[in-house]
């Protein structure tokens, strides 16, 4: 019996990317720091043609994972019966879909205990732990103290002290960055933007966390980057991708944790004015910024989470 199944997939496909697999490879981390052995963990994971990625940066970690057929859908009676061959103590599932009563009762003699992170279900379909930071049916109120239900990939990179908001100096640094699979092609239409052009821009994969941390300026999708962004405290220009990323970010925008373009006709004129708005912030701006950040997410509420998960293994003989 295994003492975590992750349930997860990252591939160049809207909507999956990589986030939710990052955010599985934090929470198997932190349970390595907790005193777990790597024998005791397991990913599951579609690792064949468009789901390649997730085999890649699962084999780039020396993480230990099965592979699962690319054709068996999310939450289906396929499905069941694969994650059935094995035993867990926890199993989690990190994605979009919809889970049903008869998956979450047909798993529940042989995974003992069950969370799902940013899965959709019925409100009277219970799980043990049921993480969705971004739930979309609350009001802006409510879905602010929300934000605070998350796990980021960024939890174990970012700097103490090294937070401030640095947009008055001449040299700016940008960093970009659409998820796993940009399908909208929104990074190449930035760069192509001559106001950008002359700026230092970093965008990409390789060297994420490095850049992240020293760009003053980020630009990026509705994703769990943003969030990364807010944890690092800097200045965000966020682009949505989807409908679900518009409605959040429409949030964050309206609490002044974020500037919103959207990818309309106007793109190129909106981002301009947006970038000009940034650049003549008030010391006075800047910091409430910052002071609205710190009340989304910081690495106390997330080490909160990950040890409700930690304690949920213990609990189970």
């Amino acid at each position: 019996m295994y003492s975590y199944i992750f349930r997860v997939d990252a591939g160049d496909i809207a909507e999956i990317g990589t986030g939710h697999l990052y955010r599985c490879i934090t929470i198997y981390d932190y349970l390595l720091q907790k005193g777990l052995k790597k024998e005791q963990l397991k990913f599951v994971i579609k690792s064949k043609k468009n789901f390649s990625l997730g085999k890649k940066i699962l084999n780039k970690r020396k993480i230990n994972f099965i592979s699962i057929d690319n054709k068996i859908k999310d939450f289906s009676k396929q499905e069941l019966n694969f994650l059935n061959t094995l035993k867990s103590k926890v199993i989690i599932f990190d994605r979009l879909s919809l889970i049903n009563r008869n998956f979450l009762n047909g798993l529940k003699p042989n995974h003992k205990r069950i969370i799902g992170i940013d899965i959709k279900k019925k409100s009277n379909l219970k799980l043990d732990l049921y993480i969705n930071p971004l739930q979309n049916n609350l009001i802006d109120k409510k879905k602010f103290q929300n934000y605070k239900n998350n796990i980021l990939p960024s939890f174990f990179h970012k700097d103490k002290n090294k937070n401030k908001i640095n947009i008055g100096k001449k040299n700016l640094n940008f960093f970009t960055f659409f998820g796993g699979y940009d399908f909208k092609n929104i990074n190449k239409k930035i760069k192509a933007i001559s106001k950008i052009k002359s700026m230092n821009i970093k965008s990409g994969k390789i060297f994420f966390y490095l850049n992240l941390k020293k760009a003053d300026i980020i630009i990026c999708s509705g994703g769990l980057t943003v969030f990364d962004a807010i944890y690092f405290n800097k200045i965000i220009i966020a682009i949505p991708q989807y409908n679900h990323q518009l409605i959040n970010l429409k949030c964050l925008h309206n609490k002044k944790v974020c500037f919103l373009v959207k990818t309309d006709k106007g793109f190129e004129k909106n981002l301009n004015v947006c970038l000009e708005k940034i650049l003549s912030l008030s010391l006075k701006e800047k910091i409430l910024i910052h002071k609205m950040q710190k009340k989304i997410i910081c690495q106390k509420s997330q080490i909160k989470l990950l040890n409700k998960i930690y304690e949920f293994s213990k609990s189970v003989f």
